[in-house]
């Protein structure tokens, strides 16, 4: 069964698009064949990708066909782009007669059985299409930095997710701690509360590193980029994590 994992958090700045870049080229490089869906509107991924897709996410919903809309950005790794457009299609969502919150769903559904992962990268906020990005996910994976308003985010996001939780179906699978500083004292406090609140849902941090920003600025994966340094060897991890779970 394909996987669908949403890399959410209402906050900005936390690292869902440099995970879910590089969660997705780590899938690619393990052989499974992944799709990533940009529901941003900055199309970050695109760019920390270094591809110019010709049409993206927007332009599916409005007929195009699938081959003019998917992007091969690495083997086995393929590409739905966001852009301004999304601001559109959150429009277009809003005004389906009924059904709102799974549009996202009716139009992503027919391409599950061709990827074992796919993965979503979110903006920040909670909007209606944040709200389809649950619907149509199976699983959430919520990147957050170790400091204090940000792991508060955290759990006003999941208070706000279990909510949906009984008519959407999706569960909370992964809290990555990211750009993590081991010399701050209140990084092994705040570890240590997530650990004790959300137990295994912990994977091990993501620790702050110049050259994963670096990376995509490049267009290049951590993995490409850096491949012998702490990023690349943290991503890795993630990745052996949620293949463990297959």
């Amino acid at each position: 069964m394909t996987r669908i994992i949403s890399i959410t958090l209402s906050k900005g700045g936390v690292g869902k698009t440099t995970t879910t870049v590089n969660l997705a080229a780590g899938l690619a490089a393990a052989g499974r064949r992944v799709l990533l869906i940009d529901t941003d509107t900055q199309n970050q991924s695109a760019k920390a990708l270094g591809v110019t897709p010709n049409a993206g996410l927007y332009d599916l919903y409005n007929g195009e066909k699938l081959s003019s809309v998917l992007s091969e950005a690495r083997e086995n790794l393929f590409l739905i782009a966001g852009g301004s457009t999304i601001s559109l299609l959150n429009l277009r969502f809003g005004e389906a007669e009924y059904g709102q919150e799974r549009q996202l769903s009716k139009l992503l559904t027919p391409l599950n059985d061709h990827f074992h992962y796919i993965l979503i990268d979110n903006a920040p906020g909670w909007d209606l299409m944040a709200i389809n990005t649950m619907f149509y996910a199976r699983e959430l994976l919520c990147p957050v930095p170790l400091e204090g308003l940000a792991t508060d985010g955290l759990m006003m996001f999941l208070q706000r997710n279990e909510a949906l939780r009984s008519e959407s179906g999706v569960i909370l699978r992964y809290i990555v701690p990211t750009m993590v500083d081991g010399r701050l004292a209140q990084t092994t406090e705040l570890l240590t509360a997530l650990r004790r609140r959300y137990g295994d849902v912990l994977c091990d941090p993501i620790r702050r590193s110049v050259r994963v920003s670096e990376s995509a600025a490049h267009g290049e994966t951590i993995f490409e980029y850096d491949p012998s340094g702490r990023g690349a060897e943290d991503y890795t991890k993630l990745v052996d994590r949620v293949i463990d779970d297959e």
